[in-house]
């Protein structure tokens, strides 16, 4: 199938002459976490969980420091 479409020719004017039909486009990955979100998908891809656990961790730590090291 040809992807553009003849235009319609009414004997005076063509139309439809200059139509392009849109391109499909791409997600980013902020884009399509939050498409997830909003959807219910929980697709727990190994890179996101990573961070995850990076990010608590690191939050834990610095918990730890904070409690150990406040004035009393």
């Amino acid at each position: 199938m040809n992807s553009k479409m003849p235009p319609y020719d009414t004997g005076k004017v063509k139309i439809g002459l200059a139509y392009e039909p849109k391109r499909p486009r791409l997600q980013s990955a902020d884009e399509e976490r939050l498409q997830d979100a909003l959807l219910g998908l929980y697709n727990n891809k190994p890179e996101r969980e990573m961070k995850r656990y990076v990010g608590l961790v690191l939050f834990v730590i610095a918990l730890a420091l904070v409690v150990a090291y406040a004035p009393r």
